[in-house]
């Protein structure tokens, strides 16, 4: 987890005056630094199976360690969190491909079909909400690279606590590897969760 680190004036939040803005405008910001975990994002260095296992490893861990935290800051609405899909239907008209919003089409309306009547059995719980491969840190190691760590926490989220392994899974198929072995990505990630 990243924590913050303290600027000279003992602040975990600093306030600039007059920061010049890339418009040529001044405003007055709040900024801070946070901890980090060195590496590189699995989108910079690609992915391969093993390290897509581990990517569902590291969300099961995750979606393990948040099982039972809960806050009213995660209670809210972010049209990322997959229980919004109803309100993602009316972008549908906006693929500019018809074969591409035809597919979309379908699969939305087998989501309401098959998913949607059973979703008051859905066990729910604070989500990572955007376990994609530009936020999942990487580390070469003796013995090869590994994943190191998860960050952006900005989509986190009260919400199908399903949905975490079901979005990295998404992103997973969509990564060279996956779309070369989208079933094996699939059940690899599943195996490492």
């Amino acid at each position: 987890m990243p924590h913050p680190i303290l600027s000279k004036n003992k602040l975990d939040i600093e306030n600039i005056n007059d920061c010049l803005m890339a418009n040529g405008e001044t405003r007055s910001i709040a900024t801070r630094l946070f901890s980090w975990v060195a590496g590189n994002t699995l989108s910079t260095h690609g992915s391969t199976l093993e390290l897509l296992t581990e990517v569902g490893r590291a969300v099961g861990t995750a979606t393990n360690a948040l099982a039972g935290f809960d806050h009213p800051a995660f209670h809210r609405y972010h049209l990322w969190d997959l229980q919004q899909f109803e309100n993602v239907r009316p972008f549908i008209s906006s693929i500019d491909n018809a074969a591409t919003m035809g597919r979309v089409e379908e699969v939305y309306t087998k989501f309401c079909r098959d998913v949607i009547p059973d979703v008051s059995q859905f066990p729910k719980s604070v989500l990572l909400g955007d376990c994609n491969d530009a936020n999942v840190i990487v580390t070469d190691g003796i013995s090869g690279t590994h994943v190191s760590g998860l960050i952006d926490f900005g989509d986190s989220c009260y919400s199908w606590t399903v949905n975490d392994i079901a979005i990295a899974i998404a992103y997973g198929i969509i990564t060279k590897c996956g779309e070369t072995h989208p079933v094996l990505t699939l059940a690899s990630m599943v195996a490492g969760e």
